[in-house]
C-alpha cells in the first residue's frame, strides 16, 4: 500500500506492527486507533522477504500507507559490482566515513552517521556497496578501525563481521527514499528504525520522536551476545 500524500505521522517500525502481535505491536495499534483524526504511514523494517508477512491486526482506516524494506535480502545486482564515481564524490564519501569511525561515542557520532547516510543515498548508481570492499580507501579505513578498536582480535573475524553489519545498513540507506513524507517521525527503538527515522526527519525538516522500550534493547543485546556468528570477544563491543 502506498500513497504520495503528506501524512501526519510516519511510524518507523522494526519487526513489530502490523505483522507481529502483542507487546509493542498492541501499543502501536492502540495509539493509531486512539487518534482517528491523524493520518499515519508505516515504514516497516523486516529481516527477509520470505517471512510471508500478513497483518495480525485489522488496520484502521487512518493508516494510509505501508512501505517495507527487508534488510537481509540479497543486494541488487548493481550493488555487487564496484563503480567508478567522480573523484569529488569518492573523496567526500570516504572523508565522511573516516569522520564516523574517528568520532567518539556521544552526540557527534549520530550526526556524522546521518551525514554519511545522506551522502550515500545521493550517490546511486555511481557508488556501490562493492566499492566498500574493493576500493583502496575503504581497505585503509577498515585497517585503521581494526587497529584503533580491536588490535588484539582476529582481523579475519573483524573483517567479515564488519561486512555482515554493513550490508543491512546499506540496504536501509538505499531504501530511505521510500520513507513517506510526514509532519512527524516516530520510531519505537533506536537501531535500524531509529537510524531510518532520524534520516527521514532530517531530510524532510520534520521533528523526530523516539519511544525506547527497555525490554527490546535487552533482547537485542542478548541476541548479539548469543549470536554464533559473533565471537564472544567481539560481542562485548
Amino acid at each position: 500500500v502506498h500513497t504520495p500524500r503528506l501524512v501526519d505521522v510516519c511510524l518507523v517500525l522494526e519487526g513489530t506492527y502490523p505483522y507481529m502481535s502483542g507487546g509493542v505491536s498492541t501499543w502501536v495499534h492502540q495509539i493509531v486507533t486512539a487518534m482517528p483524526d491523524l493520518r499515519f504511514a508505516i515504514f516497516y523494517i523486516g529481516a527477509e522477504q520470505g517471512e510471508g508477512l500478513r497483518p495480525k491486526y485489522d488496520l484502521p482506516k487512518n493508516i494510509v500507507s505501508i512501505d517495507t524494506v527487508f534488510l537481509f535480502d540479497g543486494l541488487e545486482q548493481q550493488e555487487l559490482v564496484p563503480r567508478k564515481p567522480p573523484k569529488a564524490v569518492k573523496r567526500a564519501l570516504y572523508k565522511a566515513m573516516a569522520e564516523v569511525l574517528a568520532a567518539p561515542s556521544g552526540a557527534a557520532m549520530p550526526h556524522q552517521a546521518i551525514k554519511l547516510a545522506e551522502l550515500i543515498s545521493r550517490t546511486e548508481p555511481s557508488f556501490s556497496c562493492a566499492n566498500l570492499w574493493e576500493d583502496r580507501e575503504a581497505w585503509e579505513l577498515v585497517c585503521a578501525a581494526y587497529g584503533r578498536h580491536m588490535p588484539g582480535e582476529s582481523f579475519l573475524k573483524f573483517y567479515w563481521n564488519a561486512r555482515f553489519l554493513v550490508q543491512p545498513l546499506w540496504q536501509l540507506i538505499r531504501s530511505s527514499d521510500r520513507i513517506p513524507q510526514a509532519r512527524l517521525y516516530h520510531s519505537l527503538c533506536t537501531g535500524y528504525a531509529g537510524f531510518a527515522a532520524a534520516l527521514a526527519a532530517r531530510r524532510n525538516n520534520a521533528p523526530y520522536l523516539l519511544s525506547e522500550h527497555g525490554i527490546y534493547v535487552k533482547e537485542r543485546l542478548a541476541e548479539m551476545q548469543n549470536a554464533p556468528w559473533i565471537p564472544c570477544s567481539l560481542s562485548r563491543y
